[in-house]
């Protein structure tokens, strides 16, 4: 007999793959309707990135979301920025002047 899952009971809960690596949260449950079938899918944030799981890779939910199959999730690689000393923005790395406020950027 299935166990049925709500809402509030999954989001913000880790996904956790096969290989007990942490994927990230669920951020929301999604629907596909169309056909015959209603498919099932997790989204999940990784690094603010979304990631769509589908229900069949589900294996278990508990304290965390347990996926029956290893995920490998690339992290994004990090942006770097030429912080403005005067307004705090971040500019792009080679940016020789603030986009906000103008100011000559320390090199």
């Amino acid at each position: 007999m299935s166990k049925f899952v709500s809402r509030e009971n999954i989001i913000g809960k880790q996904v956790i793959d096969q290989k007990a690596s942490v994927i990230g949260k669920v951020k929301d449950v999604a629907f596909s309707v169309g056909g015959e079938k209603v498919e099932v899918a997790l989204i999940v944030d990784v690094g603010g990135e979304q990631l769509t799981v589908e229900w069949s890779s589900v294996k278990a939910v508990g304290d965390v979301v347990l996926l029956n199959k290893e995920l490998e999730v690339k992290p994004k690689p990090k942006l770097e920025y030429a912080t403005c000393p005067k307004c705090g923005y971040q500019n792009k790395q080679d940016a020789r002047y603030c986009a906000s406020c103008g100011s000559p950027l320390k090199r």
